[in-house]
């Protein structure tokens, strides 16, 4: 008697649990179909659907789903994974891991196929059905299957085209991006190790004038490049578009004389193997000044030379040396105003110099040149406005 009650009371409890989890999954399997709508795919990318049909031949295996050799995770009958794709070329994999059953230890076993996406390919989404013991195949992704099979399955990972991409080592560096023929192809980009990064049009594994480089602090260079990097003349700013430096760069750094935006709008600055070493206005001034008293000095000698001196008795010496503290007292007084009119005049010459460029800008202009350097900057889309180099 007491066993009888003992086995109701177990299979009472057993059918109580399994109801719980029922209960509990139901919601959580029906939220997670609702977060997954079918969706169209971007214009330029492919869009791919995986999951995973099973047969009396494996259906308790463990299956890994595989893209170029990185894991993304267990593939049952019960999910199915969403990739966004550049065209290229890749490699999907379906890998059962060694695994032991009921004592047996079966080997591992791999199935896998290329995926070759063209521009063509762009635009459309595909179903790829891995089948246990049949291998693999591919269907046009219609609203009709999209429908039946997300209806019983959930979405366990959606990859987008930044995650998804193909990384192959162009120029020395990382690429990420679409491809044709095995080339970079379109618009991607170029990633070093420090963050530094080139983001332009690629034509058949070449790069075109049409590009960006981007410094590890953010700020962007755009003109001449070599090799996606900088090298020749260009424009170096910051994000709002304000300008840092235009002119020739050297080792990736600016180099020599060039343009920058001002407190008061453009102005000329120097840099030397990418440091700034412009002198201010009050510096020239005192070094502008300092040549013309030198100068003075030297014609006060000229007049007064110092052999006057020699044998000369002591009421002399005190004259000449009292001329010579007056003539230094005069200087010294009259250094200010020099130093105030010699700032004025550097400052009207800059400016003459800076009005000329807009100038030549307005002419240029008028005859459809629109050059980067006086174009317009747009920060939002980070791009001056048709112009050229």
């Amino acid at each position: 008697m007491t066993g009888r009650w003992f086995c109701f009371g177990f299979l009472f409890g057993a059918v109580v649990l399994v109801a719980c989890v029922h209960v509990s999954k139901a919601p959580q399997t029906q939220e997670a179909r609702l977060t997954a709508p079918i969706r169209r795919p971007a214009a330029d990318k492919v869009l791919i659907y995986i999951y995973r049909e099973v047969n009396y031949q494996g259906g308790g295996s463990t299956h890994l789903l595989q893209l170029d050799g990185r894991t993304l995770g267990r593939l049952t009958q019960e999910n199915y994974f969403r990739i966004e794709l550049w065209p290229g070329d890749y490699y999907l994999n379906f890998l059962r891991p060694e695994e032991t059953l009921f004592g047996e230890t079966s080997a591992p076993m791999s199935v896998g196929q290329p995926l070759n996406f063209s521009h063509q390919d762009t635009g459309r989404s595909y179903i790829y059905i891995y089948e246990d013991g049949a291998g693999i195949r591919r269907q046009d992704a219609t609203t009709q299957l999209l429908a039946g099979f997300t209806a019983k399955r959930v979405l366990t990972q959606e990859l987008m085209a930044e995650a998804s991409a193909h990384v192959k080592e162009y120029f020395d560096t990382a690429y990420e991006g679409p491809e044709m023929d095995g080339l970079p192809h379109g618009k991607g980009m170029l990633i070093w190790p420090d963050g530094s990064r080139y983001e332009g049009v690629f034509n058949h594994g070449h790069l075109t004038e049409k590009g960006r480089f981007f410094f590890p602090d953010g700020s962007i260079y755009m003109g001449r490049l070599a090799k996606g990097r900088p090298l020749g003349s260009g424009v170096w700013m910051t994000l709002d578009g304000r300008i840092l430096f235009t002119g020739a760069f050297s080792g990736e750094k600016p180099q020599g004389t060039g343009l920058r935006s001002g407190e008061w709008g453009p102005e000329y600055c120097t840099f030397e193997n990418g440091l700034d070493v412009t002198p201010s206005f009050e510096s020239l001034a005192k070094i502008e000044v300092a040549i013309e008293e030198r100068h003075e000095i030297e014609q006060f000698f000229s007049y007064c030379p110092y052999s006057m001196t020699l044998g000369a008795d002591e009421a002399f010496m005190a004259i000449y040396q009292a001329a010579y503290q007056t003539f230094l007292e005069n200087q010294q007084a009259a250094r200010l105003y020099r130093l105030a009119e010699a700032q004025q005049k550097l400052q009207a010459e800059h400016q003459a110099r800076v009005n000329e460029e807009r100038t030549w800008c307005s002419r240029e202009f008028a005859q459809d040149r629109r050059w980067c350097l006086c174009a317009p900057f747009d920060p939002q889309s980070g791009q001056w406005q048709a112009c050229i180099w």
